[in-house]
């Protein structure tokens, strides 16, 4: 009876216990059998739990995780080490680790941990997958192999980016006005301004690049405002058909100056509908403004509505250069221009 049971511990059921009936050397090993195999159940049900929660930490982690034997390949991969790489599990267990990061750059910081027994780090922009990736490779032990950790920056690195295209934007656009308004009163210092005629015209140009250096500032302030949450929206039932055509005579005089065709497609029978009118206004002139920027002469800006359900959708149509594909995922982010020449 004690082989049987011990032949069925082997293969897993450890949920065994034998009845003692005797005092002899076989109730003795009988005896010795329950202890054993009550501790080794509490044992293995401790590691279950150790197990169980090692492996939610690393599903729950944002970094991936791979771990290589000494072979080199992949023995362990959690969930955010798949979605990183953009490999299913049963494509990366197994394989060697190379075929799974399918980049050099980091492969050479792997072998480099292998190679010196010591910890690697190193920064990869890996080109097919456009991603950027914080790497550190740890030797675990010359037979256990090794784990590597890969953190996703490419988010963080966007928007790195994006604060110095922020602070290259905002210092050209403000160069611009200064550097006029900084010539025009040279110009006036220097003898110009005994010329009536000229320094009242002079005055009036630098008048104008003040308004716009206050502009500039004022966005920037509304903007953060916004982001702060600061700035509450005034609901109130509006006439959006009045609204679109108060942006359309505004700006029609700059689309005849850049000879295109301002034109509008609204119903009559527009209902009011619940909005912040300045805010609504606001939004069309930045869209309408965009269109007729970029749209080359003999184009076409159409401003149409449209009722849809309990919604009403206002659109402006363009006939001009359109945003690249790739650009498109970034409309909504501040001050992002997809020509850095412009």
């Amino acid at each position: 009876r004690l082989t049987q049971m011990a032949k069925r511990m082997a293969e897993g059921e450890l949920d065994q216990k034998i009845q003692v009936t005797s005092k002899d050397e076989a109730g003795e090993l009988a005896r010795a059998f329950n202890q054993m195999a009550a501790k080794l159940k509490e044992m293995v049900a401790l590691l279950t739990i150790e197990r169980d929660k090692m492996a939610m930490v690393l599903s729950t982690m944002a970094d991936g995780i791979l771990i290589t034997d000494s072979q080199g390949k992949v023995t362990m991969v959690n969930q955010a080490a798949e979605r990183i790489l953009r490999l299913p599990r049963d494509k990366i267990v197994g394989q060697s680790f190379i075929e799974v990061v399918r980049d050099h750059e980091v492969d050479g910081i792997w072998q480099k941990c292998v190679k010196t027994g010591a910890q690697q780090t190193g920064l990869v922009e890996t080109v097919p997958r456009k991603q950027f990736l914080g790497v550190i490779a740890t030797p675990v032990s010359r037979e256990a192999g090794s784990l590597v950790l890969l953190q996703d920056l490419t988010e963080l690195r966007r928007l790195e980016r994006a604060r110095s295209d922020l602070i290259s934007n905002i210092s050209h656009e403000l160069r611009t006005p200064i550097a006029s308004v900084k010539a025009l009163a040279e110009t006036l210092e220097e003898g110009a301004i005994d010329d009536r005629a000229v320094a009242k015209e002079f005055l009036s140009r630098i008048n104008t690049e003040v308004d716009r250096l206050a502009q500039m500032v004022e966005e920037l302030g509304e903007l953060s405002r916004i982001e702060s949450g600061e700035v509450s929206l005034k609901v109130e039932p509006v006439d959006l058909g009045k609204i679109v055509n108060q942006v359309v005579e505004r700006l029609r005089t700059q689309a005849d100056r850049a000879g295109l065709d301002l034109s509008l497609n609204i119903p009559s029978t527009l209902p009011l509908a619940l909005a912040d009118e300045e805010r609504v206004e606001q939004v069309l002139v930045n869209l309408v403004d965009n269109a007729i920027k970029f749209t080359l002469p003999g184009g076409r800006v159409t401003l149409s509505a449209k009722v849809e359900d309990e919604n009403i959708l206002i659109s402006v149509i363009d006939t001009g250069i359109g945003i690249p594909n790739d650009d498109l995922p970034r409309i909504f982010e501040r001050f992002y221009k997809v020509d850095k020449a412009r």
